[in-house]
């Protein structure tokens, strides 16, 4: 059986139960694009990442987002997915409270034309993370999606993980 599409589902075959999501913003990826007139990226992927990572390091998130993140930017987590500006700086307010920090180490960072893999850590005694990872994909000199996946320790001992099936953490701003 074809797989029918749903603005409200993400998945739906004869194989799966169909996962119920509140509803996407507009799919510009569905558009055709005409290449031809795309403007020439001025930044590297590099210079964008490095950015990012300066003004995440000085805690300037508004710099950081005009300058670095589409209006529409897409950040999937082991939190939840959260959508636009408005989503980065809630899902930001969340890290800072679990990691009671905002002091970083990027012990890697990978770039591939426009696409960045970094792991980083924290330092921070009382909650301590060590297998920080995020992803990117910037385009335009914007980031348009991005993932991060962390484990937070606490004296020690790893912190039970979030039981995704009693909550699903879902962030868009009104339009």
């Amino acid at each position: 059986m074809r797989e029918i599409p749903h603005p409200y589902v993400a998945s739906m075959s004869t194989d799966q139960e169909a996962e119920v999501l509140a509803p996407r913003p507009k799919e510009k990826f569905l558009m055709k694009i005409d290449h031809s007139k795309q403007q020439k990226q001025s930044r590297t992927t590099r210079e964008v990442l490095e950015s990012h990572l300066k003004y995440r390091d000085t805690g300037n998130i508004d710099k950081d987002l005009q300058e670095n993140f589409a209006s529409d930017v897409v950040l999937f987590t082991n939190k939840g997915k959260f959508y636009g500006h408005e989503g980065i700086k809630y899902f930001k307010d969340l890290l800072v409270q679990e990691t009671q920090t905002e002091n970083y180490i990027y012990p890697l960072k990978l770039i591939d034309g426009p696409y960045a893999y970094i792991e980083w850590r924290t330092n921070n005694s009382a909650n301590l993370v060590k297998d920080g990872a995020d992803t990117f994909f910037i385009k335009n000199d914007q980031i348009v999606m991005q993932t991060i996946r962390y484990t937070i320790l606490s004296n020690n001992y790893v912190l039970a993980p979030l039981d995704h099936s009693l909550q699903r953490n879902e962030f868009k701003a009104n339009r």
